[in-house]
């Protein structure tokens, strides 16, 4: 049976908020931004509508028959609606919804960790699931996007902390039906993240002992992954009129090329590949200096920990399924119109995040070298760099 170490997770999660706080305090980005939104879908939702009412900015809204409805998938609203039914539309601040969200999934990142370790599935001991949870919490564009207030970080991290919980639960044997309905609400965040079912699958299989995942089991997690999936074309179909639309082709601001190709096209591939796994810094001629790009720069070069996946000595079912559900997460944003832009590193990696830090704990035998370390702590030294980039006044 795997232990619930829930004072060292709460631990974890607290140092985390406070750092994320802090980061946000310490440059004056305390607020809720005008582009948050969720909020306002969440009054929405609670008044029995799906357009916002009267949104305090339009940037990156879709107009459709003269209402402002968010492209993005409703997530962070649902989890705010009870507490815009407490408080009030106004009352809600999203950096704060989001740093305590992002922390809340270093606490779930420390229980995988230390759930993999109890099976034996990993050969780390609890101080070594330690430095991983720091790695997620301070070594990951999580650090970032966990002190913006802003909708589309909101939306990412709310999702992977979703991820996180669903993958937790799988670890430490929770009924299928509970991982699917953690993953089905991340679906409901972002929906490219379904690839993480097949991480989440070959984990309640190994949980068996003889690797197998019965037919009532599959579909007890299948279903309510199924009713996300649903329930988000159904969203769409009222708002749009349409399943599979979403709205970006009525956002105002969506790239030339967005409308010339399509949200996903083959014709985005070399360039989000060179943005999301080769890009380094560029020369800032105003400032003369080298300056992360707002268009994106390469996951190995902010967290530099996660070259260490290439060095697991063989294949486990644990690994194939982390490198599956990885390999399909990235898909859809290799394929995306926009890279991202305006961010730190690349934002789209914090999707596959959890299987890529899965793969790291695999990587390790014998214990944490001393250039997994080093690594991880020049992952934490790039990505504190990052955050004061991030806000700095520009």
């Amino acid at each position: 049976m795997v232990k619930t170490d829930v004072r060292a997770a709460a631990i974890c999660a607290a140092m985390a908020w406070l750092v994320y706080w802090l980061t946000a305090v310490c440059f004056h980005h305390v607020s809720t931004p005008p582009d948050a939104y969720f909020n306002h879908l969440a009054g929405s939702f609670l008044a029995h509508r799906l357009d916002l009412i009267d949104p305090p900015a339009t940037w990156d809204l879709s107009n459709f028959h003269g209402r402002w409805y968010i492209p993005f998938p409703p997530l962070p609203a649902i989890v705010m609606m009870p507490l815009v039914a407490f408080a009030g539309v106004d009352a809600i601040n999203t950096t704060l919804f989001c740093t305590i969200a992002g922390a809340t999934a270093v606490a779930f990142v420390f229980l995988l960790l230390d759930g993999l370790s109890q099976r034996r599935w990993t050969t780390l001991s609890q101080a070594e699931n330690l430095w991983l949870t720091a790695l997620f919490a301070f070594g990951t564009v999580n650090w970032w996007m966990s002190t913006t207030g802003s909708v589309w970080y909101v939306d990412q991290v709310t999702t992977s902390t979703f991820i996180a919980l669903a993958t937790m639960l799988a670890v430490r044997g929770a009924p299928p039906v509970a991982t699917g309905a953690s993953l089905g609400l991340a679906i409901c965040g972002r929906p490219p993240v379904i690839g993480i079912a097949f991480l989440i699958i070959v984990i309640h299989g190994m949980v068996d002992e003889k690797f197998r995942v019965s037919w009532p089991a599959l579909m007890a997690f299948a279903a309510p992954v199924l009713v996300a999936i649903t329930a988000l074309a159904l969203y769409n179909q009222r708002r749009f009129g349409t399943p599979t639309d979403f709205g970006y082709l009525y956002a105002a601001n969506l790239s030339g090329d967005g409308q010339m190709y399509g949200q996903l096209n083959l014709h985005f591939l070399k360039r989000n590949l060179w943005f999301m796994f080769l890009a380094g810094p560029e020369w800032n001629a105003a400032r003369g200096i080298w300056a992360p790009s707002r268009t994106g720069m390469s996951v190995f070069l902010t967290t530099p920990a996660f070259l260490l996946i290439f060095t697991a000595r063989r294949p486990t079912r644990l690994a194939v399924g982390a490198w599956l559900a990885a390999a399909l997460g990235v898909i859809p944003a290799l394929l995306y119109y926009t890279t991202g832009a305006h961010q730190f590193g690349s934002r789209f990696t914090l999707d596959i995040t959890i299987p890529m830090l899965v793969l790291v704990a695999l990587s390790v035998r014998d214990g944490l070298s001393r250039v997994a370390k080093a690594a991880i702590l020049l992952s934490i030294a790039a990505n504190a760099l990052g955050a004061a980039w991030w806000h700095w006044p520009r």
